[in-house]
């Protein structure tokens, strides 16, 4: 089947920081064939701006020589509780006042057991203070002429981003980036997840991220270990951190709204629950954000509700991950271009996607084994 384009807004194509200020235009014909150009030209391109993404390809291909292929994996790689509450030398604590972003992480399943309205209970259970990591990002989607937080990503090496699987099931092929706190950004390539049961997702992008990078481990959390977290929650404009102690292996947990309508029905999940240094939940916007001690990342989150949250284990899909970026690391004219597209949203309005698109409200989980 013919890959469907979607006309972009050819006006942002010469927005300042989506096309380097170095990237010269080069020849169409030395990057794209005549079938993409004429592609590109239905989508209404002048053969000026034809020419700058052609000089993007250029650059995404020299980008892609130079990527890891594969995640690092370390063995028996258990840090003690001291370490599990530290932030790598990279990360940056409590800048005043930086990089403020509007977020509403409207596709997570968090539950709070309060009313979506409640806000000033709501602050309570968060984290208010700011907390920044180079290897996590906030995880945007398209939406129109503007652009929403979904969910938070996580740096595992190369073009790949680590998130649930629950934050991409309703679009594989959605419009998006990914965006660090000092505001280093990536337009999205591709999408993949492993299977609707399975809470887990990699995100593959271009370039434009300086980032530091998580290890995997071939070895479950420990019960009783305390797991970190930074995530982009919805209640604040900008990452904080949570602390985790993991108490039980969940066979399975089953997520519904407030309605009673099952949303998702997952497998293999660590169960925690928040306690110091950081004794606070996680709520929308955190989903898909690694848990982690050290520079290990031993899960990602799931979900919850006003007592414990859920991480689905990592480890359970490691073959998954190294198999899914060896094969995938190469990319497509069209995922070029989708990734240009992304970046180009980056520079679009930020708005709470929650208000504009209707909340999915707090619903409840109930853990089955």
């Amino acid at each position: 089947m013919k890959k469907k384009w979607v006309r972009p807004i050819i006006s942002a194509l010469t927005v300042a920081g989506i096309i380097s200020g170095t990237m010269v235009p080069v020849s169409a014909e030395e990057q794209l064939d005549d079938e993409t150009i004429q592609m590109l030209k239905s989508d209404g391109l002048s053969d000026e701006e034809i020419a700058k993404f052609a000089a993007y390809v250029t650059q995404e291909s020299e980008f892609e020589k130079t990527t890891v292929t594969e995640p690092n994996v370390v063995s028996d790689a258990h840090d003690s509780d001291a370490e599990a509450a530290k932030l790598p030398d990279s990360a940056i604590t409590n800048p005043a006042g930086l990089n403020k972003r509007a977020d509403d992480g409207s596709n997570n399943r968090i539950n709070l057991e309060q009313d979506d309205s409640a806000s000033d209970t709501r602050m309570q259970t968060l984290n208010p203070t700011e907390t920044q990591d180079n290897r996590v990002g906030a995880f945007y989607q398209k939406f129109g002429p503007s652009a929403s937080i979904h969910c938070t990503a996580n740096h595992i090496g190369g073009k790949w981003w680590i998130t649930a699987q629950h934050c991409v099931e309703d679009d594989l092929n959605m419009i998006g980036f990914i965006e660090q706190a000092d505001g280093d950004f990536a337009g999205i390539e591709a999408i993949y997840q492993k299977s609707v049961d399975d809470d887990i997702a990699l995100i593959k992008v271009g370039s434009g991220i300086n980032s530091g990078t998580f290890d995997l481990s071939d070895t479950k959390a420990n019960i009783g270990q305390t797991l970190s977290v930074v995530g982009y929650g919805a209640v604040q404009p900008y990452s904080s951190k949570s602390t985790f102690e993991v108490v039980e292996y969940t066979p399975d947990i089953v997520y519904w709204d407030k309605y009673g309508k099952i949303t998702n029905h997952y497998y293999d999940l660590l169960r925690t629950v928040p306690v110091l240094p950081d004794n606070y939940l996680a709520t929308e916007g955190d989903s898909g954000a690694a848990a982690w001690v050290g520079n290990t990342l031993y899960g990602v989150l799931s979900g919850g509700n006003s007592t414990y949250i859920y991480h689905a284990n990592a480890v359970s899909h490691l073959s998954w991950i190294k198999d899914t970026m060896k094969r995938n690391n190469s990319s497509s004219i069209a995922e070029k271009y989708r990734a240009f597209r992304g970046g180009i949203a980056q520079k679009y309005p930020r708005y709470n996607g929650g208000t504009n698109y209707g909340s999915l409200g707090v619903g409840s989980s109930i853990g089955s084994s």
